[in-house]
């Protein structure tokens, strides 16, 4: 019973943004539209919890994961996480900060 009362809470709260969306379409947030409807000083508020509430949520996700991903996937391939994310970052800063890349900003090269 619970589990309909929040989807129908979720069903509400989706139509009310859907709503909000179909009013000012320039942005989606919830930041936005506060600030649009009930002013800066509220949008302000808003905007302090959002971030309050992100913030030590994030890392805990990230801890969760990362001892599901130790629990779930044999020893072996536990150094090729690393490995592999460290192959890709390095290449990513390699296209970020290639001569073409600089080209192609304006910024030129040497």
């Amino acid at each position: 019973m619970s589990f309909i009362i929040a989807g129908l809470a979720s069903a509400a709260a989706a139509l009310c943004y859907a709503e909000f969306s179909g009013l000012i379409p320039v942005a989606g947030s919830t930041y936005t539209y506060s600030y649009t409807v009930l002013g800066e000083f509220v949008a302000w508020m808003i905007g302090w919890d959002l971030i309050l509430e992100y913030a030590p949520v994030t890392p805990i996700v990230g801890i969760i994961a990362s001892i599901w991903l130790i629990i779930r996937l044999p020893p072996v391939t536990w150094g090729v996480f690393p490995f592999s994310l460290g192959i890709v970052l390095y290449f990513l800063y390699g296209i970020c900060h290639s001569e073409l890349a600089k080209a192609e900003k304006g910024t030129g090269g040497s």
